[in-house]
């Protein structure tokens, strides 16, 4: 038998806190109370409360407003379906970590996206696409596979994968993109579009399978970078 694993003052606070938020005592849109009150509420010091609130900003489950304070994101309730997740993920910022879980989930989502996509959606994932080949900002390339997600239509596992992304924005990862080279950034279009392509036939396997490819590609890049 495995002991139990005991929590940290810090997860304890997370719980605390999602469990608030899904009971509804911190609606969404709320104002936190000041730091120096919450502390003392929780019996906890404000540098210990800070680093639970960090990783919950992380995760896009509360947001600071310059100058207005901390705040319940909108996004809240549908970003915390499950506080061990979030408390595995971002205790393991590992590249490879994170990409194992986007192999894992993605190829399905993109079958299903294949399946249930309006024309609305198709156009949302094709303009993400267009802003991949205009090379307008870096996070392009996340956004064309939410937008595959969203048109999959399966809430929690959409908002699994946007936590993956969030946790990959604070690791290593966007380093990589920084480095690639014209050609490799070219081929990679083309994926994007062989996946896009799928989706508007509803070819649901063809979408998983150039979903799948797509994924073990970005892999071996991160394996040649490690080298």
């Amino acid at each position: 038998m495995q002991p139990f694993k005991r929590q940290s003052l810090n997860e304890q606070l997370m719980q605390l806190l999602t469990d608030a938020i899904v009971r509804g005592d911190l609606p969404a849109g709320s104002k936190l109370p000041p730091e120096a009150e919450m502390a003392a509420g929780f019996g906890v010091s404000r540098n210990t409360l800070r680093e639970s609130l960090k990783v919950l900003e992380v995760f896009g489950i509360i947001e600071s407003r310059h100058g207005q304070g901390t705040f319940v994101s909108e996004f809240a309730p549908r970003r915390i379906p499950n506080i061990q997740i979030i408390q595995l993920l971002s205790e393991n910022r590992s590249v490879h970590a994170l990409m194992d879980a986007r192999l894992v989930v993605e190829p399905g989502l993109a079958e299903l996206a294949a399946e249930r996509r309006t024309e609305e959606e198709i156009d949302a994932i094709r303009e993400s696409l267009g802003m991949i080949f205009r090379g307008e900002n870096s996070d392009v390339r996340g956004l064309f596979h939410m937008q595959v997600a969203r048109a999959a239509k399966c809430s929690m596992m959409s908002s699994f994968l946007e936590m993956l992304f969030l946790q990959l924005l604070h690791s290593p990862y966007p380093a990589l993109q920084d480095s690639v080279t014209a050609d490799y950034n070219a081929a990679e279009i083309r994926e994007h579009e062989e996946i896009l392509q799928c989706i508007m036939d509803r070819d649901g396997i063809g979408a998983r399978e150039k979903m799948a490819r797509h994924l073990r590609n970005r892999f071996d890049l991160i394996y040649q970078k490690a080298e």
